[in-house]
C-alpha cells in the first residue's frame, strides 16, 4: 500500500528536486543578465529538450548535467551584452 504523502499519485516522480551546481549557476546568470530560455537556447545551439534536461533533478532518470562549456559561453555572451 502506497504512503498518502507519495508524490507518484499526483504524478510527479519522487526525488530530492535538488538541481545541479552547473545549471543553478546557468540560472543565476539568465536572471542576472536577462537572458530568457530562448536565448539560452540560441547562444548554446541546442535544442529545447537538450535545456529541459538540465533543469531536471539530479535525480531524475532524463536529467543530463550541463557541460562547462555552457556555462562559460554564458558567461561571455552575458559580458558582451554589457558592452553593447
Amino acid at each position: 500500500m502506497a504512503n498518502e504523502n507519495d508524490d507518484s499519485k499526483m504524478g510527479r516522480p519522487r526525488g530530492t528536486g535538488q538541481r545541479h551546481p552547473r545549471w543553478l549557476e546557468i540560472e543565476a546568470l539568465m536572471e542576472t543578465h536577462g537572458f530568457c530560455r530562448q536565448d539560452l537556447i540560441d547562444i548554446l545551439g541546442v535544442s529545447t529538450h537538450t535545456v529541459l534536461s538540465w533543469m531536471r533533478p539530479v535525480d531524475n532518470t532524463a536529467h543530463r548535467s550541463p557541460p562547462v562549456m555552457a556555462v562559460n559561453a554564458l558567461r561571455m555572451a552575458a559580458r558582451q551584452r554589457h558592452l553593447v
